[in-house]
């Protein structure tokens, strides 16, 4: 069993959500910026190999920021 804890999953964070004309994701390019309606989702959700196991809270980390589990789907 050992070596299934080095076993590697995707983790996404879902921060905000949001829906799109599809003329606005038409002309979607770098440096385009998308407006979300609010500034984050509370809590966020975290999806672990694109099933939701988590939510959680966005908290800062010095420069970075990570992901504070505040309960289980």
């Amino acid at each position: 069993m050992a070596e299934f804890k080095e076993v590697e999953l995707e983790v996404t964070v879902i921060i905000a959500k949001g829906k799109f004309p599809l003329s606005v994701l038409e002309n979607t390019q770098n440096g385009t910026i998308l407006k979300f309606d609010s500034e984050y989702i509370e809590p966020t959700i975290i999806l672990v190999n694109g099933i939701p196991k988590f939510k959680g809270e966005v908290v800062t980390l010095g420069n970075n920021f990570g992901v504070k589990i505040t309960d289980e789907c």
